[in-house]
């Protein structure tokens, strides 16, 4: 878990650095940032997976890699489509905002699934729950409130560096390294 934990927290630094410090929120990055955090973050998930202590929660991953896998192509996809048609921007920013909020429910939605099956008084639990509540929260927020291009973006980042210091810290605790110890 603190593999899967530590995998997903570099994705979402990585992504959340590479649009805080571009300083015109343009959506061609934003879209470059989204392929970069979803692929990343399913092909550190399908490695632990793969080559990590073979665990549930290795295997548990899966449904979640797969979810982001298929985002980041997504968001190759529009990213390659609209330079291709010279799509507007507008255009684009709707795309990469259904794009996000899609991932969100859908994941914010098996991260509460995972957050279950540990037990939220659990530690893993309970970092589940965070986790899924802060992706329900953006995939929420991006459906139910009309936003600019700045808005929008900005709150991808914030759930970006929000959940890649949560991750960090879930993937360090000894709470987490305890219970993993427990498990096995």
């Amino acid at each position: 878990m603190r593999l899967l934990f530590a995998a997903r927290a570099l994705a979402s630094f990585a992504a959340g650095v590479f649009l805080v410090f571009n300083q015109g929120h343009y959506v061609q990055y934003s879209l470059i940032a989204l392929i970069v955090f979803a692929l990343g973050t399913a092909v550190g998930q399908i490695a632990v997976a793969l080559f990590g202590p073979n665990t549930l929660s290795s295997i548990e991953s899966v449904p979640s890699s797969i979810i982001s896998l298929t985002t980041g192509l997504l968001a190759a996809l529009a990213t390659v489509q609209a330079a291709q048609s010279g799509a507007s921007a507008h255009q684009m920013i709707q795309e990469f905002s259904w794009l996000v909020t899609g991932w969100a429910l859908t994941s914010g939605a098996f991260e509460l699934y995972l957050a279950r099956r540990a037990g939220f008084g659990t530690p893993i639990g309970r970092d589940w729950a965070i986790l899924s509540g802060l992706s329900l929260l953006l995939g929420l927020v991006n459906l139910a409130i009309p936003m600019d291009r700045t808005t929008t973006v900005g709150m991808f980042v914030a759930y970006m560096m929000f959940s890649a210091v949560h991750l960090g810290i879930a993937a360090t605790s000894p709470a987490t390294i305890d219970s993993e110890s427990t498990a096995k």
